[in-house]
């Protein structure tokens, strides 16, 4: 990824929708998680573009860790889970990817608790 494409990444929250229009053909509640993630969602939503019958439902951060959920339609509205174990495996690869990333700055990270039962993967600075 261009480093123009990072600034722009980071400063348009739109930025997914615009470049990935097919997995997010639907509503799906926004992205709820910090900046220092979205170069990993980004390869995420790279690898996932040709799975042209699955868009998001809910993206966010739970537990110190990036949850993605999805439904697998075709154009007719039928459910079509051939393909659901191939996304459920790239999905993987990638929340793994986040839980040593810093939510906030994208540096390597670990998972603490906090304020009680709070989770967050951080870097030592954040």
């Amino acid at each position: 990824m261009e480093e123009y494409e990072k600034i722009i990444m980071l400063q348009d929250h739109h930025y997914f929708e615009k470049k990935y229009p097919t997995l997010f053909k639907h509503e799906y509640g926004g992205i709820a998680f910090d900046k220092g993630w979205y170069p990993i969602f980004n390869d995420l939503c790279d690898e996932l573009q040709n799975f042209t019958e699955m868009h998001f439902t809910c993206i966010k951060e739970k537990f110190g860790t990036m949850r993605i959920y999805y439904d697998v339609y075709n154009n007719e509205g039928k459910y079509v889970g051939n393909s659901k174990k191939d996304i459920d495996d790239i999905i993987e690869k990638y929340v793994n990817r986040a839980r040593s990333t810093c939510e906030k700055c994208g540096k390597n990270g670990a998972t603490n608790k906090y304020r009680g039962n709070w989770c967050q993967t951080l870097c030592s600075l954040c």
